[in-house]
């Protein structure tokens, strides 16, 4: 079941006051679901409470760095500004353990994604 969007503090709940590692569960574009089958495939974005967001394939953590952007969350819509591209999303559902993030046509990507927490090793 989904929270009421308009008690939610969304700068809390993506960096929970220092920083918070998302794994990016399901990937669609249009209503194809072409998320990664394993988790050493999924990507995970940590967000940070200064306004950085990194982007990595977990099999890459310890090999490369990560993509880095900057975002903004104002009202509904996160906003992810990297080196080439600008993703903006509407933070569409929110629930205990998930976050449905959907493309604006001026969205970078035309993809929604579906946010998980990393769970405990």
């Amino acid at each position: 079941m989904g929270t009421d969007k308009k008690n939610i503090k969304f700068d809390d709940l993506f960096h929970d006051r220092t920083s918070k590692v998302w794994v990016i569960d399901q990937v669609w574009i249009n209503d194809a679901n072409i998320s990664s089958r394993t988790n050493e495939e999924k990507d995970v974005m940590i967000f940070h409470k200064n306004g950085i967001v990194d982007l990595i394939a977990m099999k890459n953590i310890t090999r490369r760095p990560p993509e880095k952007g900057e975002f903004i969350i104002h009202e509904c819509l996160l906003t992810i500004e990297y080196l080439e591209r600008k993703d903006i999303f509407e933070i569409a559902h929110v629930s205990e353990d998930s976050i449905l993030l959907v493309p604006t046509k001026e969205s970078g990507n035309q993809y929604k994604i579906q946010l998980k927490p990393f769970k405990e090793l």
